[in-house]
């Protein structure tokens, strides 16, 4: 039988080994709870999920969407939970000078809903900022597809 004084080590011991399990995010439960934003008579047609680091750098990740004629689009962005700011920026491929829309993702809004006015293909560049945190960490965007025939 252990002791009390032998229990409480081996249970920091093992809180300190498994912290880092809690603090992943899970990109089930990011969809899962996010999935009402596309409401009928749109349709959930998957996700596009991109990792990426806060560390000492900036970085800008592109991503493609294209939005086919007759279909009416939601994209929704969600965020893993994190204390910077990323900018959102959608641009116009054919004339990708003209930037379309931009939100500002963090702590506080963690999503964003967007409905793409015309058919195009869009490029959506994620602006990630250095860490605010002397410590460099990962976190994800997952961009949320649905549609809707018009």
């Amino acid at each position: 039988q252990f002791s009390v004084f032998l229990k409480i080590p081996l249970f920091l011991l093992f809180v300190g080994f498994s912290s880092p399990i809690f603090s992943q995010y899970k990109i089930s439960k990011i969809i899962e709870d996010n999935k009402i934003q596309i409401p009928k008579p749109y349709k959930y047609d998957g996700f596009l999920m991109n990792e990426f680091s806060f560390d000492q750098i900036n970085k800008n990740i592109p991503i493609e969407f294209v939005a086919f004629k007759k279909q009416k689009y939601k994209l929704i962005f969600c965020s893993s939970t994190f204390e910077e700011s990323v900018k959102i920026c959608i641009y116009d491929k054919a004339n990708p000078k003209v930037k379309v829309a931009e939100k500002i993702i963090d702590s506080t809004n963690t999503t964003w809903t967007y409905e793409p006015v015309t058919d195009a293909t869009y490029t959506i560049v994620y602006e990630i900022p250095p860490s605010n945190t002397e410590v460099d960490h990962k976190a994800c965007m997952v961009m949320m597809i649905g549609f809707k025939t018009k």
